[in-house]
């Protein structure tokens, strides 16, 4: 009830709330019109007003800054008012420095609402489904689609979910959040952290605990690198080994070798930013990173061994942050995201197991495997030789 929104009643006056409504048409389809201009942009109106010249008073006051934007009056009066205490730019969004914030709301979808309000529609509950601050600007709006797409929420299978209200509570059920079907606080917060590239979810939208895409179909692999800028070749080298040294330890049948044959490896590890490939002679990616702070890295599923990472993104060894917070540096964990894309690169998707490897989102620190990872890649590739020892003692 706080946020900015249009001064327009939502239901009827028997209070019914409809999926769409209309409230009249005009008699005629040709129609002029005339504005008097407001003062952000290249005459609106501030708490009680009157409309453009000779207009008469109207009888719905604005109410200041960050209350009723606008309305409009139905067919056939013709009459639409913006709020001048608001402050309005194209497609709207904040201008801020720490210690200030303004809200700047949407001329575009402002003007797009209202103008609708004057051929006679009266408001969709469906706007309930996407808040107001993501409405503002088709950036945000785009944004937020597309990582709903990218994660497979919204399926890129026609027969597949398309409905965005599941969409976003298939989000909040993977995530453990309550599932209002709504972009709260908690909701967006999730989605703007640093994580993996791949899909959470099949094709459906379903959620599972783990999930497998896939194996090899031999057990002894190589694989080559070709390095990225943050730490010496010998340290990288170092953690890419020991990331994969504990998938053998929970499926020993796995066997890794180095091979300088980039060509022929099986499993292929390059740095790459935005538009990218890979290793030398490797195709181009279809997958762009996005700078600093979203995809830190993606992983191919078997058979095709690609693993990339964002040369955008800070990498150390176990990750964390530098500096005062005036000039603070976030460093990812580079052993915790190769952990996390070789078990795409063997396998296995992500998992909805907050304290698995597998978890979509990045965490700081030297990982050890859950008991989740290891069920799921002990489904594809069999249990840890000791394991069976003990099974059979």
């Amino acid at each position: 009830m706080r946020k900015p929104r249009c001064g327009i009643p939502d239901v009827d006056e028997d209070g019914r709330v409809k999926r769409f409504t209309t409230q009249g048409k005009r008699s005629k389809t040709s129609l002029t019109y005339y504005m008097e201009y407001g003062n952000d942009m290249p005459d609106f109106g501030s708490k009680s007003h009157a409309g453009v010249t000779n207009e008469q008073d109207c009888n719905f006051d604005f109410d200041g800054e960050g209350g009723t934007v606008a309305h409009a009056y139905y067919p056939e009066d013709g009459r639409v008012h913006f709020d001048n205490d608001e402050r309005y730019a194209y497609i709207g969004g904040t201008s801020e420095w720490w210690w200030s914030t303004q809200i700047l709301e949407s001329l575009s979808y402002v003007a797009l609402h209202e103008f609708s309000h004057t051929l006679g529609l009266g408001h969709s509950i469906l706007a309930q489904e996407i808040p107001a601050y993501i409405r503002k600007t088709s950036t945000a709006y785009s944004r937020f689609m597309s990582y709903l797409r990218k994660y497979h929420y919204i399926s890129p299978a026609r027969s597949g979910n398309q409905d965005l209200n599941k969409a976003i509570k298939n989000f909040q059920k993977f995530f453990h959040l309550s599932q209002t079907g709504e972009l709260d606080e908690d909701t967006l917060y999730l989605m703007r952290k640093p994580r993996c590239g791949m899909p959470d979810v099949d094709e459906d939208g379903r959620v599972k605990r783990f999930t497998t895409r896939g194996k090899w179909s031999k057990t002894s692999l190589t694989y080559y690198m070709e390095y990225g800028n943050d730490m010496s070749e010998a340290t990288q080298r170092r953690i890419i080994e020991e990331a994969l040294d504990k998938w053998v330890g929970a499926a020993s049948s796995l066997k890794f070798t180095w091979t300088d044959d980039y060509d022929n490896a099986d499993i292929r590890i390059s740095s790459g930013s935005k538009s990218h490939a890979g290793v030398t002679n490797e195709k181009d990616c279809n997958y762009d990173f996005d700078g600093e702070g979203g995809t830190l890295a993606h992983a191919y599923f078997p058979q095709d061994g690609r693993v990339h990472f964002d040369n955008d993104e800070r990498y150390s060894e176990n990750g964390g942050t530098t500096g005062w917070w005036w000039s603070e540096k976030v460093y990812q964990s580079l052993s915790y995201v190769a952990l996390h894309e070789f078990g795409h690169t063997l396998g296995l998707g992500h998992s909805d197991n907050d304290d698995a490897v597998m978890w979509p989102y990045a965490r700081t620190g030297n990982p050890s495997l859950h008991s989740d990872d290891i069920s799921g890649i002990q489904s594809l590739y069999g249990e840890q030789m000791s394991d069976i020892r003990n099974i059979l003692l």
